[in-house]
């Protein structure tokens, strides 16, 4: 991916690719993945970010062709991030991205906060900052990040032979999560327990909500209401 001199995707360059070839197209697999952690079937402690656009389809009504080109640019600034740290997109729907992130060692466990903080700090900073230079309105996004234990495999078609597909608990979380993040990262207590256990006091949350125990057929909890936190910041008093 080309950078630009502040070591950010070179938005500017991107744009006239954009404009010249209509779409570009990345490597859906990261290099560095370990492609054998997908073959067979797996039940594995695994994260899940998704993360969307908010009033994305206002948007899409005033002017298709230009919101196009700008979705591609927050496709590809997240995928660069996405890439650095090895995660997986398991889906796009429209402006919808879900990423999926197993942590197979404990020294992982920040890895999709971090993930996801630098994917909102980029959007505001890089490609916000890109958009308004255009007159463009900025993404406001949110981000949902939880983790379960869940079964991992393969499926599809041999067309889609490198589709993924998940059965657990932090996929429908993270979905949750990010339905409720406005301009921020909200995290299920799942995660937030499993950070706390092992790396305590190196990120700071909010209490935001209490999502009953049941959604629907969807059990949360066996004993009491799921907690919802908002991530406010990595302390820099500790070496992350």
């Amino acid at each position: 991916m080309k950078l630009n001199q502040k070591g950010q995707l070179d938005l500017e360059y991107y744009f006239e690719e954009i404009e010249k070839r209509g779409i570009i197209e990345v490597d859906k697999w990261p290099k560095n993945i370990e492609l054998s952690w997908y073959e067979g079937i797996h039940h594995k402690r695994t994260a899940c970010i998704y993360m969307d656009i908010r009033k994305y389809s206002e948007r899409v009504s005033k002017d298709f062709i230009d919101t196009y080109k700008y979705l591609q640019l927050f496709y590809l600034n997240s995928w660069e991030i996405i890439s650095k740290y090895g995660g997986y997109v398991e889906k796009q729907t429209g402006d919808g991205i879900m990423i999926v992130y197993p942590i197979d060692d404990d020294e992982k466990i920040l890895d999709p906060l971090k993930l996801a903080n630098e994917i909102l700090e980029s959007t505001r900073n890089n490609l916000n900052t890109f958009m308004q230079s255009h007159n463009e309105n900025k993404y406001i996004i949110g981000l949902g990040v939880d983790v379960s234990e869940v079964i991992v495999t393969k499926v599809g078609l041999p067309k889609h032979e490198h589709h993924l597909m998940l059965v657990g608990d932090s996929a429908n979380m993270a979905a949750k999560m990010c339905e409720l993040a406005f301009d921020s990262i909200y995290v299920g207590c799942n995660y937030k327990t499993l950070v706390d256990e092992n790396f305590r006091d190196h990120c700071d949350f909010e209490l935001i909500a209490h999502l009953p125990y049941t959604i629907g057929e969807h059990k949360l909890s066996e004993e009491k209401n799921y907690n919802v936190f908002k991530f406010i910041s990595f302390n820099v008093n500790n070496k992350l």
